[in-house]
């Protein structure tokens, strides 16, 4: 069950059109964190900034490894499906929408990190790709969470 929803959240609302920078995404996370912490939350509000996020890595790894969208998202789907089954599906419903947020706020972090001054990499056996491809999956997480499908 959590494998079908989880392809069909990962593949589904791909646009480009939808896409924003890693800054204007971290501001709409910390929003939604905000209104999460005094009960104020629209599941919508949520979902379309998980979807936001999603499409901006998205976009940006298209770019990086000049590779198309089905590759790219065939890769994060068999990484999401091999992480769930190593951590177990209680891991992402233990902290649900919040924990979801705080992580992509680490991950989108170390991405503007990294394109600032890659040779700065301290963690050597990740590469940005994975960076991006894991806020990808978070994101799809996330969408699934607002959706009330992760099981």
């Amino acid at each position: 069950m959590w494998k079908n929803n989880y392809d069909k959240y990962l593949f589904d609302d791909i646009n480009f059109d939808n896409i924003s920078n890693f800054e204007s995404c971290d501001k709409s996370l910390q929003n939604i964190f905000k209104l999460l912490l005094i009960g104020s939350i629209d599941i919508d509000q949520s979902k379309s900034v998980f979807i936001k996020v999603k499409n901006t890595a998205l976009a940006e790894l298209v770019k990086i490894k000049k590779s198309n969208i089905d590759e790219i998202l065939r890769n994060a789907e068999s990484l999401g499906v091999n992480k769930n089954n190593d951590y177990g599906s209680n891991n992402i419903l233990k902290y649900g929408i919040i924990g979801i947020i705080v992580r992509l706020g680490d991950k989108i972090a170390r991405y503007q990190n990294l394109i600032k001054d890659a040779s700065k990499q301290m963690v050597t056996n990740e590469k940005i790709e994975d960076t991006l491809t894991d806020i990808i999956n978070y994101a799809t997480y996330g969408e699934m969470l607002s959706d009330n499908v992760w099981a």
